[in-house]
């Protein structure tokens, strides 16, 4: 992902995603993707502590 988001000029980062009427800046959609990463992990954080199973250590790295 590092790769391809540095590899975009400032040009792509001006363009404008439509995702369904939700139209938004590059940069932004970006920002977005991030904050459903992070609702995901902290959801299936607590499936699995009510799961007794310890959560993955990519996983624990990646949140911080």
């Amino acid at each position: 992902m590092k790769a391809t988001v540095s590899a975009l000029s400032d040009e792509d980062l001006k363009k404008t995603v439509d995702r369904g009427g939700y139209a938004m800046p590059v940069d932004m959609q970006l920002d977005v993707y991030l904050q459903a990463l992070l609702i995901f992990f902290g959801k299936a954080t607590i499936y699995l502590k009510a799961m007794n199973k310890a959560l993955p250590q990519q996983v624990q790295d990646y949140i911080g």
